[in-house]
């Protein structure tokens, strides 16, 4: 494990096998889980005398008693030392032990960066992740009204979805919050989204006037429908100046009727460089509606760049 500092000067903490991180606040070397990782850009090598810290990234697996609230919470005191970041990264990797307990902690060291202009927050695996969970982390972003950048991620590999619709309305009571923001990345394959779930997400990115970049990825057990991509559609029909659009709608609900409605929103960007639409086995989708899209396509005189996925 290193800490980086800005001057891109490194210096080695451990050459333990297993890592270690040293908390900033006293130069103790604590073993608080079996994989972790800990990088920080810093204005000083002296670790005892950090006055600013401008990003952070920390990342961690399971605890070695596989107690993760525990690790969470000395993870949280991390940032409780850290003064007004402008950059964060966090990853939770297979925490299946993580509860609303734990989640509580890191969202109080959370609130308090109200100068973080990026933040990304990854909980990949977390099995007991639920709704409520989602609230308190929603609540904690409330409170960053100078984000440019939100990157957040529900992810599974199983395909196992335990958050809701709910979870979702949470979600949207804190982007609405966010009209400076100018790049967002949702990936929500934890979620299992309806048409109201897809209703709940635009009305809270409809505000986002100056958002440059969409990206947005749903579980392809979602069910949403075509009437769900008009709703979607309809609320950011004021946001036109999106210059890239990474779109993963794998719905087998959605048709050609909704594929043209989502193309059609699409030629109102005429900044617009990258597109990405991603549907792959889970549509309705046919020829003619990809001829279509392609038609409607050709009015993005801005476009750069355009990747498809669609598979029969």
């Amino acid at each position: 494990m290193t800490l980086e500092t800005s001057s891109h000067k490194a210096m080695k903490l451990s050459n333990s096998s297993e890592p270690a991180f040293r908390s900033l606040s006293s130069n103790k070397i604590i073993n608080p889980c079996k994989k972790y990782e800990i990088q920080m850009n810093l204005e000083k090598l002296d670790l005892a005398k950090v006055k600013r810290i401008e990003a952070g990234i920390l990342k961690f697996d399971q605890s070695i008693e596989n107690n993760d609230d525990l690790v969470v919470k000395r993870l949280a005191g991390i940032l409780k030392t850290a003064r007004q970041p402008k950059k964060l990264d966090i990853t939770c990797q297979e925490c299946v032990e993580l509860t609303n307990r734990g989640l509580d902690f890191l969202c109080e060291g959370i609130k308090r960066l109200t100068s973080l202009k990026d933040i990304k927050l990854v909980f990949a695996e977390c099995d007991s992740m639920t709704d409520e969970g989602i609230q308190r982390i929603a609540k904690s972003l409330e409170n960053l009204r100078s984000l440019q950048k939100l990157t957040l991620k529900f992810q599974t590999s199983n395909e196992s979805t335990s958050l809701s619709d709910l979870g979702m309305k949470y979600l949207s009571m804190a982007l609405k919050k966010f009209v400076s923001l100018r790049s967002i990345h949702l990936d929500l394959s934890k979620m299992l989204l309806s048409d109201l779930g897809i209703k709940y997400l635009s009305q809270g990115l409809k505000k986002m006037i100056h958002l440059k970049t969409l990206h947005l990825n749903l579980s392809p057990k979602s069910k949403i429908t075509d009437k769900g991509i008009q709703t979607f559609t309809q609320n950011l029909k004021t946001l036109q100046d999106f210059e890239s659009i990474d779109l993963c709608f794998r719905c087998f609900y959605v048709s050609d009727e909704g594929l043209t409605m989502l193309s059609q929103w699409l030629t109102k960007s005429s900044s617009l460089k990258h597109l990405g639409l991603y549907f792959g086995w889970w549509h309705n989708i046919t020829d003619e509606g990809i001829e279509l899209l392609g038609q409607n396509l050709k009015k993005i005189n801005s476009l750069q760049s355009v990747n498809f996925d669609f598979r029969w």
